[in-house]
């Protein structure tokens, strides 16, 4: 029996993310490599941070490495909030708890005010009970440059998108590795969750893993995905920026024209660019072992 790919799944994020339309299947396949290589080192981290006394990797095992970065922290703890808000919204009127549109509204402004409590906050409260130990914080203090930047690329990308072209956009920002709330089936977290096993079996920590250290993973390795296709793109930029200065052409004569068209990213693109990541890391800790993400 083959093992468990996630190539697919990466494949219908790429779009999303600012490929092409038709993401090339070598460039998911590639990017499921480096996938495996970062969620490797992060698993082996994470054992590394746990206590003598501990017998699991927790989530707090994992934000450990994360530490340093308050905008990365941010972000999650963003994504666990709103995704559990979402569930519990969604939980009270299909459970039938919310019964008439005053009830539902009352709930509504229950959870966004913090008011009500809710079911499914194992992930949050413990990112709460992280930052509040090592009294980090990041109540939307820091501003999320990467984010932002992405927001505005999709954005620009979304302009000229026919009505068709739009809603396969917007589906492919939905795909994830987790139990997306705009999906009602656990098909990509089991997947997720099988893959890991088994492209993972040679590190012992993954069978120490959390139902909820998963959960962070499965967050962590679209980010991991979104970071590669940023650094590709931007090296991209950069070097359209090198042969823009080296023509006769202004900045005014630039903007002139139809948006250019949004060519598929090569596999060569994203071994260049974690070529570079490995060689500026390398450069600053003499160390081998890296993660994009710390």
């Amino acid at each position: 029996m083959a093992d468990p790919s996630l190539a697919l799944t990466i494949q219908k994020m790429l779009f999303g993310l600012g490929d092409c339309k038709k993401p090339l299947e070598a460039t998911s396949c590639i990017i499921e490599e480096y996938l495996r290589q970062q969620l490797d080192y992060i698993v082996f981290k994470a054992q590394a941070c746990m206590g003598q006394d501990c017998e699991e990797i927790t989530v707090k095992n994992i934000l450990f490495l994360l530490k340093n970065n308050p905008v990365r922290l941010q972000r999650l703890y963003q994504y666990f909030d709103m995704k559990s808000k979402h569930q519990e919204i969604t939980g009270s009127i299909i459970g039938g708890t919310a019964t008439s549109d005053k009830d539902i509204e009352a709930d509504l402004k229950s959870f966004f005010n913090g008011s009500k409590k809710t079911r499914n906050l194992t992930v949050k409260q413990q990112i709460l009970e992280f930052i509040d130990e090592f009294k980090i914080k990041i109540d939307n203090e820091f501003f999320d440059e990467a984010k932002h930047e992405r927001l505005v690329r999709q954005n620009e990308l979304s302009i000229e998108q026919s009505k068709e072209d739009y809603l396969a956009f917007e589906q492919s920002r939905t795909v994830s590795f987790d139990v997306s709330y705009r999906q009602k089936t656990n098909k990509n977290k089991r997947e997720f969750n099988d893959w890991l096993q088994i492209k993972l079996r040679n590190n012992p920590g993954v069978s120490l893993l959390t139902a909820t250290a998963y959960e962070v993973l499965q967050y962590l390795s679209k980010e991991i995905v979104a970071q590669i296709v940023d650094c590709v793109l931007q090296l991209r930029a950069d070097a359209k920026v090198q042969i823009i200065s080296s023509s006769d052409f202004t900045s005014t004569n630039s903007n002139l024209g139809p948006r250019p068209e949004v060519f598929p990213i090569m596999p060569d693109e994203v071994n260049e660019v974690m070529r570079r990541c490995q060689y500026l890391h390398n450069k600053q800790f003499h160390n081998v072992s890296y993660c994009i993400l710390f």
